[in-house]
Parts: C-alpha cells; structure tokens; sequence
C-alpha cells in the first residue's frame, strides 16, 4: 500500500513536470520576438524581384504580430510614375500562383 501512494506521488510529480514544459515551450514558441527588421527585409525581397524580372509593380502586405506592414514598389503601368497603394488592383492570371507564392514566403518567417 505505501509503495503504490509512492508510485502515485512519483507519476503525479512527473505528469506535473511534463505539463510545465509542455505550457513553457509552447508559450516560448508563440511569443517569439521579432528581432528581423520587417520593412528591411520587405525592402530587400521586392529589389530582388525587380533585378530578377520584367516586373514594374508590386505590392507586399505583411501582419505580424499584429503589426501590418504594406509597402508598394515600382509603378502602376509602365512609363507612369505613380507607386501602387494598397487600393491598387493587380490581374492576376492564375491564382495558384499566389497560394504558392504566399507558402513561400511563410516559410521565410
């Protein structure tokens, strides 16, 4: 009878401790802090679009953390100069295109 109370307090114990670092790594996980400059990084990505193609306009939009960051690049139409906004409206000819873009570039945050 006393060594099952003992098994009982031992596996009680452990459950605990389990449970503790189960809640601390989840909380460390979702709570990461962003110490990358967003806007930077937002800034570097579009110039690396713009030397790689033919493109003239684009438009990142980010929220992170509850932080939205929208930065528009090039122009509307070629020979004008006018930055796109975010009411800016792209044709975009074929969507699967943006939900592989948008998986990418999750995986870069």
């Amino acid at each position: 009878m006393r060594a099952m109370k003992i098994i009982g307090i031992v596996v009680l114990i452990l459950t605990a401790i389990i449970a503790g670092l189960y809640f601390y790594v989840r909380h460390k996980t979702t709570n990461i802090e962003d110490k990358k400059n967003s806007e930077a990084f937002m800034d570097d990505q579009a110039n690396k679009y713009f030397t790689d193609g033919d493109a003239y306009g684009l438009i990142i939009g980010v929220v992170k953390n509850d932080k939205v960051y929208l930065n528009g690049y090039g122009t509307i139409e070629k020979g004008k100069n006018i930055l796109p906004d975010s009411t800016t409206i792209f044709e975009l000819a074929s969507t699967s295109k943006l939900f592989t873009t948008v998986t990418k570039i999750l995986k870069l945050f």
